[in-house]
């Protein structure tokens, strides 16, 4: 005969991430131990990278039976793992309970320059949704559709597995999905990670890159967090962008760039605009001298990026004179520009290349 007693409380069990730090020491109060037990269990998960209740030492027996009883700690299963060459870069294929599958990508060194190469920066670009909604034309990860949002603990757990290895430093939400489209989650995972009793991050070492959803913008800035954020806005028209983001037909370019400037007053931080540079389609001089007019004294940033290619023959990645070219025309117009140097696209683990069948073929 089955227990279903043992199988209810088995299912009941929650992920002790998708507490926060406060909702943890009430629920340990109010099942009568002292709630500095909290911190506690917080520090043998982050610090000493133990995930099982039993190995928590100088916890009481009776207290550990007890979290056993109520938490768990880990769902992600590692399904495959990928490096480059010199090991500056590793994607991670995780799998979750429920079948689905993400990336997760660690680079030892800041994306977002060509210097330091294997620098004492750690920048983990983690996952917020199991495939994502947005379909841009460019983007593999697009090409899956949306499966599901992750919950927090799936978030959070990207970073744990990677900072048993080495220091993270900065946490980058660019991987698979849209953050904004899972806003709770994203920023309840972002309190954790800048928690003092968390991961206890630097604000400034977080950033968010969003499509462009503007109202959820809006409310970010209202969160008077100082993480930064980079909007994807890969057009300098509406008609263009229409094209290369479809999902996003409503928005404008005006209102993205207002939603970027109300987000930098309200904040203090200067917010990026992603664009993915594709031959022959945004690429153009005119492209350029559109998008510097759009620009010019918003004191935002461009980072351009060279497209990446994923399984489709229609878009190519431009030259490097073109890719300079168009930078050239952005800074001489008064816009700070800078192209991103793209590393990982051996392994597909670029910007725009995190799609998990590329590696779901290969699961160990």
């Amino acid at each position: 005969m089955i227990n279903l007693s043992n199988s209810n409380l088995i299912e009941n069990k929650k992920y002790i991430f998708d507490y926060n730090f406060n909702e943890l020491e009430a629920k340990i109060l109010e099942n009568g131990y002292e709630k500095f037990r909290a911190t506690q269990i917080i520090h043998w998960i982050i610090n000493k990278n133990i995930t099982n209740f039993d190995e928590m030492l100088n916890l009481p027996k009776q207290f550990r039976a007890f979290l056993s009883s109520e938490f768990k700690i880990t769902s992600l299963r590692l399904n495959n793992e990928q490096s480059t060459d010199d090991n500056a870069t590793t994607k991670i294929l995780f799998g979750l309970e429920d079948g689905a599958d993400i990336e997760t990508v660690q680079m030892k060194y800041d994306p977002d320059s060509d210097t330091n190469r294997l620098s004492h920066r750690t920048t983990i670009c983690i996952s917020t949704q199991a495939g994502c909604a947005m379909q841009c034309i460019f983007c593999a990860t697009g090409l899956q559709g949306l499966k599901r949002n992750l919950s927090t603990s799936e978030i959070l757990e990207q970073v744990l597995y990677f900072s048993k290895m080495r220091k993270i430093t900065n946490v980058v939400f660019m991987g698979m999905g849209e953050p904004l489209a899972n806003y709770e989650n994203t920023i309840r995972s972002i309190k954790w990670l800048i928690d003092e009793n968390g991961f206890n991050l630097r604000q400034r070492g977080i950033t968010i890159s969003t499509v462009g959803l503007v109202d959820k913008i809006e409310r970010l800035a209202q969160e008077k967090l100082q993480i930064g954020l980079t909007i994807s806005l890969h057009a300098p028209n509406n008609e263009l962008r229409k094209v290369l983001v479809p999902t996003n037909l409503k928005t404008t370019i005006d209102e993205l760039i207002d939603a970027g400037k109300k987000y930098q007053e309200i904040t203090r931080r200067r917010v990026t605009f992603a664009y993915a540079l594709m031959e022959g389609i945004n690429d153009r001089e005119e492209h350029a001298t559109e998008l510097a007019s759009k620009l010019v004294n918003t004191a935002t940033h461009v980072n351009l990026v060279p497209y990446n290619p994923i399984n489709t023959e229609k878009l190519k990645r431009p030259s490097m004179n073109r890719i300079n070219r168009f930078a050239k025309i952005l800074n001489e117009q008064g816009v700070n520009t800078t192209i991103r140097h793209e590393r990982g696209t051996e392994i597909a683990a670029a910007c725009g290349q995190l799609n998990t069948s590329n590696l779901t073929n290969v699961k160990k």
